[in-house]
């Protein structure tokens, strides 16, 4: 397996996230997977929401070939890594 990740809907919004890849080179073909899973449930009018940490570097041109757009940049502070965030995009705030 390259990774994995969830796609959901709940009314007129749909997530994306988890998304987790293995290696952070492989991070953009499970991410474009997602993508195309979220545009099989995609209906007109619905908005998507991911959220990603600001060192997942890999995320970011797929996302925004997809059309995502930055709505809420959060500052997070750390001393030391926490984990990979390079090969993660979280699905809610209550990541950490």
């Amino acid at each position: 397996p390259a990774g994995y990740f969830l796609v959901s809907t709940d009314g007129e919004e749909g997530r994306i996230g988890p998304v987790a890849a293995i290696d952070a080179e492989r991070l953009p073909d499970v991410l474009g997977r997602a993508l195309a899973a979220a545009g099989r449930l995609h209906r007109p009018g619905m908005a998507w929401r991911i959220e990603l940490p600001g060192e997942c570097w890999a995320a970011y041109e797929p996302l925004r070939a997809a059309g995502f757009r930055p709505e809420r940049l959060i500052r997070m502070l750390a001393s030391e890594p926490i984990g990979r965030w390079d090969r993660y995009v979280f699905r809610d705030f209550d990541f950490l």
